[in-house]
């Protein structure tokens, strides 16, 4: 079978935990063997061909709008993805990144930063979309980014919203998704990750605030384990359409 390719777009600082792409697989609950992870910023050559059966795009501390030497050359590659028609999903960079290649814009949120746990709502639309149908008028997500999608590309549909946040949830075509919130963390991250920002951005952060608003939530992993439902899903049926033309 096909693995889902991870591209790792980041590195967390280890006082956090495991890595993005250590928490993307266990939130999506599949073995480890099904995944083969490319780290982006550590130099990692990405394969000429494409012959996966699902992209997961991960979150970083980069701001896409500074210059990043291979950000064209990946964005480029992930367009090769879009054309294969596979299941792809983006996560905070990785949300932006996919934005970026399809034509949209990014810039630094005029809201602010927004941090913490938050409550995303959903638009009516998304009880009509194959991977957020799982949820009624809301979920909860643990949040941290400065920057956020300014344009949609043409023909994408942004259907959550937060208080800070017009494009918490974009459906770029069929099988493409991007989340400008952060499924894989949970509850101890996000209270490490609010203290480093108010570390970084002083008087920017009410860290005493989100601290008492921080919580733990499951939304994460249904979500991410969902997406992993559908990249199998379609892998069995194309496996199906291949055995009845042979």
């Amino acid at each position: 079978m096909k693995k889902t390719a991870i591209l790792k777009m980041g590195h967390i600082k280890k006082s956090l935990g495991r890595s993005y792409d250590e928490l993307i697989i266990a939130g999506m609950g599949l073995p480890k063997s099904d995944f083969v992870v490319f780290d982006i910023p550590d130099g990692d050559e990405l394969p000429g061909d494409f012959d996966y059966k699902g992209l997961v795009i991960s979150g970083s501390s980069l701001m896409l709008t500074n210059e990043i030497e291979w950000l064209d050359k990946v964005s480029n590659w992930i367009l090769k993805a879009v054309n294969k028609n596979i299941p792809i999903f983006g996560i905070c960079f990785g949300h932006q990144i996919l934005t970026y290649a399809l034509g949209g814009k990014v810039d630094y949120n005029p809201k602010g930063i927004e941090v913490g746990t938050k409550t995303v709502n959903l638009q009516p639309e998304a009880k009509n979309d194959k991977l957020f149908c799982i949820f009624d008028k809301e979920l909860s997500a643990q949040t941290s980014h400065v920057q956020t999608v300014s344009a949609l590309p043409k023909g994408a549909v942004s259907f959550a919203t937060s208080e800070m946040e017009e494009h918490h949830i974009i459906r770029f075509a069929d099988n493409i998704w991007g989340v400008q919130y952060h499924p894989e963390f949970d509850e101890k991250i996000i209270r490490m990750i609010i203290g480093g920002k108010a570390r970084r951005y002083p008087g920017k952060v009410n860290a005493e605030k989100l601290l008492k608003e921080a919580r733990g939530t499951n939304d994460g992993n249904r979500i991410l384990k969902r997406f992993g439902e559908i990249i199998n899903n379609k892998q069995r049926l194309l496996a199906l359409q291949g055995k009845k033309t042979t």
